[in-house]
């Protein structure tokens, strides 16, 4: 029997497949007498309907980027980069994703000043009135028309095709529904559109959406994550050791999992020097010879390791399903290479990493985290610089830092006390040995991660998001 509602869910951010798309929402939907219609970029749409397509599940390709970005839509787009009254934000006014510093005239006519607006909830909604006003309208006409959709559920509510999606559906009398697609997105933009129901994984997120947009608490609901449901579910399972061999490194001895940090996390010096920490990260590993270490490179970011070659006693995994030429940041995490997450992680004996979510991914399995935080100095200093805000405006000073240990999602992080963070080599090899040694040491601090970033670990986050939509479509 054909169904007879449907429900578009949205998958334009790469890392949508994985954290929605995969678990059991779409299907529990279905279930539920649902036709899910899944609205993908049209140059993936041949990937998911392979992957993803089923009975009572459609892949539809859309026509994304910058084909179809206004002038207008890239204006309200930097606008929602401005306003947030957020240390993040702050930082993103005045650094490029390169971590090189934004043009005078960007900064202060338009970066510096819009900071203002986001202090009050008065003019940002006067700003989203403006945005769906301006807009262009009709993008998505055509496929809500066709499919006369009960509801629009947007995975990642500030992503511009959401946006857009949403808009629409709202000129047509469809109910949407957004979820905030990670943890880190609240303090580094603002809404471009407020749904009627929002959808969070944290109270904190709960809590930062009501304290910086003005947002009613009663219209948003904390799931938890739903891709974790299944670590959950599987992760007593695990036969790490046997990974280990699986991939030829020595069981026996410990094992080093290392999140690299990325190249735009990474400051510049105002002369354009570089400082390579990934490499100088993995110079330090291949020194530990009696270890094993699994590098695990991010599946949609760069990486500059300057000619690394790595040891026999390496394994690097580089995740991530390409899509041609396109760019790195398109690429898809599959099934396959989040089940070896899965494995690196049951097997790893300490995790180290920068300022990313996978100190939460570490924190779940219950390992020990050490963060990378070079060039920030000694702790007692970073934390003096940070309290009288010199380094707002001084970290252009130090290549190699990451900015975003400044940010307000790793401050909460680092409050836990879950975490140590290496402020140069010497601490980081000193930090990993310890952390083999004793791996109970900061267990409490990562409970408390734990606990303020997934909400409940109970494997249910899925079956709470597939209530709100079931009740929303209703």
């Amino acid at each position: 029997m054909k169904p007879s509602r449907t429900i578009f869910i949205t998958s334009f951010h790469p890392l949508i497949s994985r954290n929605i798309i995969s678990t059991d929402i779409p299907s529990a939907l279905v279930d539920r007498g649902f036709q899910v219609v899944v609205l993908v970029p049209d140059f993936k749409a041949d990937y998911f309907r392979k992957t993803f397509a089923s009975a009572g599940i459609v892949i539809e390709g859309v026509l994304t980027g910058a084909a179809v970005r206004t002038k207008r839509v890239g204006l309200f787009k930097r606008l929602a980069e401005a306003l947030p009254d957020t240390r993040r934000a702050e930082l993103g006014r005045r650094l490029t994703l390169d971590g090189r510093r934004k043009s005078f005239i960007y900064y202060y006519c338009l970066y510096y000043p819009a900071h203002f607006l986001g202090k009050s909830y008065f003019l940002m909604r006067v700003i989203r009135f403006l945005d769906y006003l301006i807009s262009p309208r009709g993008r998505f006409f055509g496929l809500l028309k066709k499919y006369r959709p009960v509801l629009v559920f947007s995975t990642d509510v500030q992503n511009e095709n959401d946006v857009s999606l949403m808009q629409d559906a709202r000129r047509l009398g469809v109910m949407t529904v957004g979820m905030v697609r990670s943890w880190d997105n609240l303090v580094l933009r603002a809404f471009r559109f407020v749904p009627p129901c929002l959808i969070v994984a944290s109270e904190l997120l709960r809590q930062q959406a009501v304290k910086l947009y003005g947002l009613n608490p009663n219209a948003i609901t904390v799931s938890g994550v739903p891709h974790y449901d299944r670590y959950l579910r599987e992760m007593k399972s695990l036969d790490g050791k046997g990974f280990l061999e699986k991939v030829g490194l020595d069981p026996a001895k410990p094992t080093v999992l290392f999140f690299p940090l990325c190249d735009y996390r990474v400051v510049w010096a105002s002369n354009g020097e570089r400082r390579f920490v990934d490499r100088e990260v993995l110079e330090v590993l291949a020194g530990m010879s009696d270890l094993n270490v699994i590098v695990r490179f991010p599946p949609n970011e760069t990486v500059s390791v300057g000619g690394f070659a790595p040891a026999k006693n390496f394994f690097c995994d580089r995740p991530g399903v390409a899509f041609g030429g396109e760019r790195v940041t398109t690429r898809e995490v599959s099934k396959e290479d989040d089940d070896r997450l899965m494995y690196e992680l049951s097997a790893a004996d300490v995790c180290v990493t920068g300022p990313s979510t996978a100190v939460i991914d570490a924190a779940l399995f219950d390992k020990p985290i050490v963060f990378v935080d070079f060039s920030s100095g000694n702790a007692a200093g970073a934390s003096r610089r940070a309290s009288s805000g010199a380094d707002r405006e001084g970290f252009r000073d130090r290549p190699g830092q990451a900015f975003e240990y400044q940010s307000e999602h790793i401050a909460d992080v680092l409050k836990t006390g879950g975490t140590r963070s290496a402020r140069d080599t010497e601490e980081l090899r000193r930090f990993i040995r310890e952390a083999v040694a004793d791996p109970a040491r900061n267990r409490e601090g990562r409970r408390r991660i734990v606990a303020e970033q997934c909400f409940q670990t109970d494997a249910r986050a899925s079956h709470r998001v597939v209530e709100v939509l079931s009740l929303a479509a209703a």
